[in-house]
């Protein structure tokens, strides 16, 4: 999402194709480009399927019309070097308020982060301890963990990185699950891909990496109750996660997940 990554952006492309339009020098790109907002900054090589933006511009509705700036965004002619415009699709553009945010007005964010059940069961074969695992059965306890969390509000500060730039820790995830999918028939053409393991996460708030953060977290303790037997039909390991959410030490929570799994997947905003 971000601009000037050595990755494909969003951001950036948006700035490239809109600047001309909307920026200080009509028809030309500006010294000083367009400033746009999003509802859900996210590190390099995240990916996204979709976004809301904000961009603030002196032209007026006469001098450039909503249909003007998506047509622009979707005409794949105006495709730039960093994503091409067929890789962007805007679904609507309309006039907002002068204290709309993206960010600070999102009622709600949802996040997916997918990893290869192929390359999953890999790594369980170097755990000598651990090649009876089934992806089953890791996924059945990752679930059960990550259910114990829905709707509390938490201090996630254990399962964030660096320095807290926001005014709370505190985060509420109305849905928190995991689950073996199968891909489509174009993402299996393209990636050679038939299923992975999906986590799921919609919540008020997300902490610097703490997605990627749970996502491992909760992938190790998985991985350390089913080696020690525990049953479906057992209960002791449920409140494992929520346990380690609570006791709000980095300490006990894994390093990140790579970047490249997690998709942005889109926003709710209040009234």
């Amino acid at each position: 999402i971000q601009p000037k990554n050595t990755v494909p952006s969003v951001q950036q492309t948006l700035i490239d194709l809109l600047d001309p339009i909307l920026g200080n020098s009509l028809g030309h790109k500006s010294e000083k480009p367009i400033d746009i907002r999003v509802c859900g900054r996210t590190d390099a090589g995240v990916s996204a399927i979709a976004q809301v933006c904000r961009v603030r511009t002196r032209r007026s509705s006469d001098e450039v019309t909503a249909i003007d700036i998506e047509r622009r965004i979707n005409d794949t002619s105006q495709s730039v070097e960093v994503v091409s415009g067929r890789n962007l699709c805007c679904t609507s553009v309309e006039r907002v308020s002068d204290k709309f945010h993206p960010t600070f007005c999102a009622k709600n964010r949802a996040y997916a982060y997918l990893i290869d059940s192929t390359a999953l069961n890999e790594l369980m074969s170097f755990i000598p301890s651990a090649q009876s695992i089934t992806i089953g059965d890791l996924v059945f306890t990752m679930n059960k963990m990550a259910k114990q969390a829905e709707g509390l509000e938490l201090d996630y500060v254990g399962l964030s990185y660096g320095k807290v730039k926001t005014t709370t820790t505190l985060c509420t995830l109305s849905r928190a699950q995991v689950s073996l999918v199968k891909l489509n028939d174009d993402i299996q053409c393209r990636s050679g891909l038939n299923e992975a393991v999906c986590f799921e996460f919609v919540g008020d708030r997300f902490l610097r990496r703490m997605i990627r953060i749970m996502v491992s977290t909760l992938l190790s303790l998985a991985i350390q109750c089913v080696m020690k037997g525990y049953e479906k039909s057992h209960y002791e390991y449920d409140d494992l996660f929520l346990s380690l959410v609570r006791s709000c030490d980095r300490k006990r929570s894994s390093r990140p997940a790579p970047s490249n799994g997690l998709i942005f997947v889109g926003a709710t905003f209040v009234d």
